[in-house]
C-alpha cells in the first residue's frame, strides 16, 4: 500500500495518513507512557526506522525508554521489551524480523543527567558502556551480542554475508567505556 505514510515532526509528534497525505491523523497519544503513581506522560518520538526488508515494519524510539514496533504500516503497534533508551537500530536487509539494536547502559544516563531522580537500572547497573543486541523476532526477545561496542553493521548481501554481524569494540571491558 503506497498510500500509507507516517511522519515524525521536529517536536516528536507522529502523524499517519492512509490516503497519500491528503488527510493526517495524529497517532502520538497512542504511545502515552505510564509512570507508576502519576498520570500518563506524553510520548515524544525521538527516531523512526523503517525496515528495508519489509516496508510494513517501522520502529519508533521515544522518550522515557519507551519503544514501539509496527509490522502493519502503523495501524497497530507493540511495545518493545527493550527497556533502555535506544541509541541505534539497523534492520536486516533481507530478513524482515531481524534487527540490531544498540543502547548505552543505564549508568551512562545517570552520569549525563545527575539532577534527575534516580531510576532503578534495568540492566543491573555497572559501568557505562555501549551494548549491542540482536533480535530475530521483531523485538519480542533480544540477545546480547557484545558490550563496549563502538560501531556495528550487517554484512554485505553482495558478498553473501548478509547474516554476519560486523562490529568493533574495546578490548578492555572494565570501567566506563571511553567516549570517542
Amino acid at each position: 500500500d503506497q498510500k500509507t505514510v507516517i511522519t515524525q515532526t521536529a517536536k516528536g509528534r507522529l502523524y499517519r495518513s492512509t490516503n497519500g497525505g491528503e488527510t493526517w491523523n495524529d497517532i502520538t497519544d497512542f504511545f502515552k507512557v505510564d509512570v507508576p503513581g502519576s498520570s500518563p506522560q506524553p510520548f515524544v518520538a525521538e527516531s523512526m526506522t523503517k525496515s528495508p526488508a519489509d516496508p510494513n515494519t517501522i520502529l519508533v524510539s521515544g522518550n522515557r525508554k519507551t519503544n514501539f514496533i509496527s509490522s502493519s504500516r502503523g495501524s497497530s503497534w507493540k511495545k518493545l521489551r527493550q527497556k533502555s533508551q535506544i541509541h541505534t537500530v539497523i534492520f536486516h536487509k533481507t530478513r524482515p524480523t531481524w534487527l540490531l539494536l544498540s543502547t548505552w547502559t543505564s549508568t551512562c544516563n545517570k552520569k549525563k543527567d545527575s539532577n534527575s531522580a534516580p531510576e532503578p537500572p534495568e540492566d543491573g547497573g555497572g559501568p557505562c558502556n555501549h551494548q549491542l543486541f540482536l533480535s530475530k523476532d521483531l523485538g519480542k526477545t533480544f540477545s546480547l551480542v557484545q558490550n563496549y561496542v563502538v560501531q556495528f553493521s550487517w554484512g554485505d548481501p553482495t558478498m553473501n554475508q548478509q547474516d554476519r554481524i560486523y562490529f568493533t569494540h574495546f578490548r578492555k571491558k572494565t570501567g566506563d567505556q571511553p567516549k570517542l
